[in-house]
């Protein structure tokens, strides 16, 4: 995979394995459909051994999947996070803490871990 030649590089030019984290760049020139597989193959990230950060926050593909705009996108973007820690996602960048946190909280309870 495309991280994880990224990260075997960081590796491979001094980086600690303890210093790296995986992004696998929701938004970043990729079209609504490029997003949502993004969120299929999530959990095939664990297999590669560091923390996975998702920034969902407010991004066009909410837009585009709800209509909404961008400052009307909170809790797509919290609804979007519960899903990706259900994937295995555990860090998160979101512009609304407080509604990313309340669906965190009900995806943990529910989905356990």
């Amino acid at each position: 995979s495309e991280l994880g030649a990224a990260l075997a590089l960081a590796g491979d030019s001094g980086v600690g394995m303890d210093a790296t984290i995986l992004d696998p760049g929701f938004g970043f020139s990729k079209t609504v459909e490029h997003n949502v597989a993004l969120f299929d193959q999530l959990g095939a990230l664990q297999s590669l051994g560091r923390p996975v950060l998702v920034g969902p926050s407010r991004k066009r593909f909410l837009g585009a999947l709800t209509g909404l705009p961008v400052e009307a996108r909170d809790h797509a973007t919290a609804t979007a996070c519960a899903l990706a820690w259900e994937r295995g996602a555990r860090l998160f960048r979101v512009h609304h803490a407080a509604s990313a946190r309340d669906a965190l909280r009900v995806a943990q309870a529910i989905g356990g871990s």
